[in-house]
Parts: structure tokens; C-alpha cells; sequence
């Protein structure tokens, strides 16, 4: 799910709402592709991972340019991403022994595809850790977490239905994003070097 926000904690806006689609079909190959490369090894399931990342990224680019047109007037201008803690990355072939690794692959591909469409529009990225979100919204605004909690629990009022933790949390790296210095006034575009993860 996308969220478009603007404001501060103290006057949050929810601007818009969509869901991305990054796979090119149902099937477990497109899905769950570390799954699929499982039962294949790694020498034959590389291929099935290394192509759905590239339509994946492929995907989440048309779905942003999409978003951003239908924002006009209004500009998009940074793009923050929930992440998990930072890990050393793993080989394939010790990736797909273990199926807590295999999902928490699939989840940072998805991620990864999201924040490199995002480098592609020329969006600032801002990656935040999920764990952390709460914590660094209440130091920005200098307030108890327990009231960052009820001000984007209130928020449900005019996003409407659902509005669960996952567009809670995205919703406050979103606002976080905004503060950064310059995010309002001019478009930061960084480079995403292929071969390098831009999250972890």
C-alpha cells in the first residue's frame, strides 16, 4: 500500500491512497520468489529471483508515475520505506536453507523495488526502521509516543476504512520524511548503483 501524506504530526493529511502492484502475476515465481528458487537451488533459481526483481522494480514505477500524475497539481517529492533492522547480506545458497531467511528476502526484494522506483522518479529516499518509527516521531516532535499513537490513530477519520498498523506506521515515516531539511523545496535524486541494496 502507497500512501501519500503531507503536513506535520500536528496537522497531518493523508492526500492519497492506492495499492502498488509488484507482481506481475499470482503465481509463486512472482510472489514468492525465493520459495520458488528453493525447490530449484540456487544455481537454477537466481534466474527466477533476479527476474522478479526487475519487473518488480519495473512495476512499482509504473504504479508511482501513476500516482504522481494523479496528484497533479500537488508533487511528490521524497519517498519513505518501512524497513527491518540492517543484516549482513547472505548468499542465495544460505538464504534458501533457511525459511525465516527465505521470507525476510522476499519482503526487502519488494522493498527494493519500491525504493528504486523511487530513485528512478527522482524521489529523495527515506528509509526507516519499523521498530524505530514510534521512537523518532515522538523525539522530532517532542512528545510522548502514547500521543504520536493517538494523533495517526485518529487520522482513520477522513483516510476511512481500513486503516490498520502498516498505514499507521508508514503514515509517521512519511511525515518523518518531510522534515527532512530541503525535502519541501527541491527534488534530491540519488543514484541506485544495481548492484548495491539502497536498504539494508
Amino acid at each position: 500500500m502507497a500512501l501519500v501524506v503531507g503536513g506535520t504530526l500536528d496537522e497531518p493529511l493523508i492526500i492519497g491512497r492506492r495499492r502498488l502492484a509488484l507482481a506481475a502475476s499470482e503465481g509463486e515465481s512472482d510472489t514468492q520468489p525465493y520459495h520458488a528458487a528453493a525447490s530449484l537451488g540456487a544455481a537454477r533459481g537466481r534466474a527466477i529471483v533476479e527476474r522478479c526483481a526487475a519487473r518488480a522494480e519495473e512495476l512499482a514505477l509504473e504504479g508511482l508515475r501513476r500516482l504522481a500524475d494523479e496528484l497533479t497539481p500537488q508533487h511528490l517529492v521524497t519517498c519513505a520505506i518501512l524497513t527491518s533492522k540492517p543484516k549482513a547480506p547472505l548468499d542465495l545458497e544460505t538464504t534458501l536453507r533457511s525459511h525465516a531467511l527465505i521470507h525476510g528476502a522476499e519482503g526487502l526484494l519488494f522493498r527494493e523495488a519500491v525504493a528504486r522506483a523511487a530513485v528512478a522518479c527522482g524521489l529523495e529516499l527515506h528509509p526507516v526502521q519499523e521498530s524505530e518509527a514510534l521512537a523518532l516521531a515522538a523525539t522530532a516532535w517532542r512528545c510522548k509516543p502514547t500521543s504520536v499513537e493517538k494523533r495517526i490513530t485518529d487520522l482513520r477519520r477522513s483516510a476511512g476504512a481500513p486503516w490498520t498498523r502498516d498505514e499507521k506506521l508508514a503514515t509517521i515515516a512519511g511525515l518523518l520524511a518531510l522534515r527532512e531539511p530541503g525535502v519541501s523545496r527541491k527534488h534530491h535524486r540519488v543514484r541506485a548503483n544495481s548492484k548495491k541494496s539502497l536498504l539494508a
